[in-house]
């Protein structure tokens, strides 16, 4: 569970934004990621967001399935062409490079 007073919700967004540019910073650099193409050369359809946004999240395939109420194949489907528009081949190296670029932002993924 996670319990933040109303006064504490803006310091700890900005903590958590902190976190996680050193996060992605340190993933990519691990991983020694390419650097993303540009986000204004990346158009994502609402469905491909959706399940971006359910991944960073840490859904499943078959969780994000349920959550967007389309069959898993579907996610998968969708995960391929999100991997070939970042130019990456997992989840973790997407979710970095959509981060990255600004395609997401810490804030929608939530804080618990």
């Amino acid at each position: 569970a996670c319990l933040v007073l109303a006064t504490q919700a803006r310091p700890l967004t900005r903590e958590l934004a902190a976190l996680a540019r050193l996060t992605v910073s340190h993933i990519a650099q691990t991983l020694r990621m390419p650097q993303p193409p540009a986000a204004h050369a990346i158009r994502l359809t609402a469905r491909q967001r959706a399940v971006l946004l359910c991944l960073a999240r840490g859904m499943t395939d078959r969780g994000t399935a349920a959550t967007l109420h389309v069959c898993p194949d579907t996610v998968k489907y969708h995960k391929r062409r999100l991997f070939a528009l970042l130019d990456v081949n997992c989840t973790v190296c997407a979710v970095t490079a959509a981060l990255q670029v600004g395609l997401i932002t810490v804030q929608e993924l939530g804080t618990c």
